[in-house]
């Protein structure tokens, strides 16, 4: 390289780095959150607006903090549980062997000797809790208190709130309990949730016998298997992987738009779906083969032989996944952008809808990567850093930085 040539790339270079620096000091902004005053213990972030930290003052006691508020020191803490909408939370805490319930507004003194579970409805306005005293549970919900032995399952809420329900594990068969009454009882149970109607939509059998009920009735013909069950958070849409006699494979779709259930086609091996947050669509991770296929309902888009699971944006505007061969691709909506980073089909990866942006971590910073260029803003440098979100009410991607016992809040905004 010529001296003139090397003087004019040495020019390049400084302006190219001059305007990442501007570019980074318009669009990244960082937030110290923790001072680093007491021990940084843990830390996270749930999928709206919320960050939470524990942290240790002093030996053997802790606090959480909440957006920035603490609620005083304990000697255990656990169970802690946000709303879908992200305006409640709840979790427990321990003063020496004393049992408190933490929300918000109020601080619940228990007379159970261990912790149960916390669990909000869906409209996010109805707390159930529950504890245990010696064996016996007690579960909480609105003004009634359900008494429990044998409890198996998790606690499942309608969506306002007005009904819960769980099954207890009896010798060889599991009963359905449906705010405190007992009801139908089978060799094997899996609950969805509550369908919009308020009837428990639920999967009930032997090992190798499933059918599925709403309510009483049964929806669907036999499978020798299901799993992977989910419900949307309205009770309008349902779906869970099946397998038949012959041990295929397929996606059912169960929607309050439908007569009868929707069933995909045949795949050696369904292994994840995801459902969209409100609609009747369903994505879903399938191989036949070798080869990997990713469903959008019915239509099939190609994966390669190494991909990730597909996820929806948080409006359910766009369906995304990564698949790697000689060269890694994002896909979204079925069109494909090539992308440099191999290692993003382990990773997190942020999505804001309709827009030519995507985000993750390394294990140093927060960085926001441009589709169809190789443009990208990077945050603050840090020890370690926690998985990414898009937050649609500041438009920004965002994860927690941790530098010594110091938490920051890494911020990048996307202005397309």
């Amino acid at each position: 390289m010529t001296g003139r040539k090397k003087n004019k790339f040495i020019i390049l270079l400084i302006l190219f780095l001059i305007n990442i620096n501007a570019l980074k000091s318009n669009f990244s902004k960082d937030y110290l959150l923790i001072n680093g005053e007491e021990s940084l213990i843990s830390y996270g972030m749930d999928t709206t607006f919320n960050w939470w930290a524990i942290t240790s003052p002093f030996d053997k006691h802790y606090k959480l903090y909440i957006n920035g508020e603490d609620d005083g020191v304990y000697s255990r803490l656990t169970g802690l549980t946000f709303s879908s909408d992200g305006d409640n939370w709840a979790y427990f805490a321990y003063d020496n062997v004393q049992l408190f319930l933490i929300t918000p507004d109020t601080i619940i003194k228990l007379v159970g000797n261990k912790h149960g579970v916390i669990v909000f409805s869906p409209n996010s306005e109805v707390l159930v809790y529950s504890y245990f005293v010696n064996n016996e549970e007690f579960i909480h919900h609105k003004n009634n208190v359900i008494r429990a032995m044998y409890r198996s399952s998790d606690i499942y809420i309608n969506y306002d709130g007005t009904s819960i329900a769980f099954y207890e594990k009896r010798l060889s068969n599991r009963i359905l309990n449906i705010d405190g009454i007992e009801s139908l009882a089978f060799q094997n149970i899996h609950i969805f949730g509550f369908w919009h109607t308020g009837e428990l939509l639920f999967a009930g059998g032997t090992t190798n016998y499933v059918e599925i009920y709403k309510g009483k009735k049964v929806i669907s013909d036999a499978y020798s298997s299901i799993r992977n069950l989910l419900l949307n958070r309205y009770g309008t849409v349902a779906s869970f992987i099946g397998t038949d006699f012959s041990g295929e494979s397929f996606v059912i779709l169960l929607s309050n738009e439908y007569n009868q259930p929707i069933i995909s086609k045949r795949y050696d091996v369904i292994e994840t779906i995801t459902l969209h947050p409100s609609e009747p669509i369903i994505a879903a991770k399938a191989r036949n083969y070798v080869n990997y296929l990713i469903l959008y309902n019915s239509i099939e888009y190609y994966a390669g032989r190494n991909t990730n699971d597909p996820q929806f944006t948080h409006d359910g505007s766009e369906m995304y996944y990564i698949y790697c061969e000689l060269s890694c691709f994002l896909v979204k909506n079925g069109k494909k952008y090539r992308i440099d980073n191999n290692s993003l089909i382990y990773k997190t990866v942020a999505i804001k809808p309709n827009s030519s942006t995507y985000a993750y971590t390394t294990n140093s910073t927060l960085i926001l990567s441009k589709l169809e260029s190789n443009e990208y803003i990077t945050g603050m440098m840090v020890d370690e850093t926690s998985e990414p979100r898009y937050n649609w009410r500041t438009n920004s991607y965002e994860a927690l930085g941790r530098i010594n016992n110091r938490l920051y809040l890494l911020t990048i905004t996307s202005k397309d």
